[in-house]
């Protein structure tokens, strides 16, 4: 979480001088291939400001300094960020590299990250992570225990409102095969607002030109990540729907929950 620059002192590594660190330098350094400079230089400095310096550097000078960084101090200097910077970096850095900066944020910075990235970005950050860790992933999230979120996947399928059937069917062909269920696709904007759903037997039997925003049922029963499985269960029955489509505190789709899966939670 973001902190001043005066609630810790600076860890000066020897012989640095802190008034000579500045984004200036660390350019210099990082043309000069002086990566263990760069890490002592921006090290030395409180996160907060070694994150200052960080985005005035171009983008690859920033990636190039940021790997250069230790994974600890990595972590805390990316706690620093503003969310859309957080955001811009994690565009800029491996699946690897991210999955590094996870492992060393405490649980409540990553649940601060995944609560304030837009849900397309939190997608990546879910699926960098192995399906077997998925419950470990959903703590991360921050989700209530007993709520929706913990048990929802975000194996689903999505589409564009503009997409033609054509389209829609190739994307499926591609992307089907790791999907919780297929019977169901969402239409969601490129920010993952949920505007409707069209059943697949639909879109399979519609010329390959027609529009899903013209086939889809604008009504979408949907659940907050964050309500409780009970209300789940008593939506999804009264829709008579296959799944749900959960929603992140914004209205952004993040994943569906089964049928399947709330029976589970009934007969307990």
């Amino acid at each position: 979480m973001a902190k001043s620059p005066e609630q810790g002192p600076n860890c000066m590594a020897e012989g640095a001088d802190v008034a000579d660190i500045n984004p200036d330098k660390i350019r210099d350094l990082v043309s000069g291939k002086k990566w263990r400079l760069i890490s002592e230089s921006l090290s030395s400095l409180h996160p907060f400001d070694a994150a200052q310096i960080l985005y005035e550097l171009d983008d690859k000078e920033r990636v190039l300094a940021f790997r250069s960084l230790s994974r600890e101090f990595a972590a805390e200097l990316f706690s620093e960020l503003y969310p859309q910077n957080q955001e811009k970096l994690l565009r800029e850095l491996s699946n690897l590299e991210i999955s590094r900066i996870l492992d060393e944020l405490p649980p409540d910075d990553q649940a601060v990250l995944f609560n304030e990235l837009p849900a397309k970005v939190t997608w990546k950050l879910t699926n960098i992570i192995k399906p077997e860790d998925m419950r470990q992933v959903k703590r991360i999230l921050g989700y209530p225990e007993e709520s929706v979120g913990r048990l929802m996947t975000p194996d689903y399928i999505s589409a564009r409102p503009d997409w033609s059937a054509q389209e829609t069917i190739e994307y499926i062909r591609r992307k089907g095969k790791d999907s919780e269920t297929i019977s169901w696709i969402y239409v969601t904007t490129a920010e993952g607002m949920l505007l409707g759903a069209v059943r697949l037997i639909k879109v399979i039997i519609a010329g390959p030109d027609s529009i899903l925003c013209d086939m889809m049922e604008e009504y979408c029963p949907s659940i907050s990540a964050f309500e409780d499985q009970e209300s789940a269960v008593h939506i999804i029955k009264k829709a008579d729907a296959s799944s749900l489509p959960v929603l992140d505190s914004k209205g952004a789709m993040v994943g569906i929950v089964t049928f399947d899966d709330l029976m589970d939670v009934e007969e307990k």
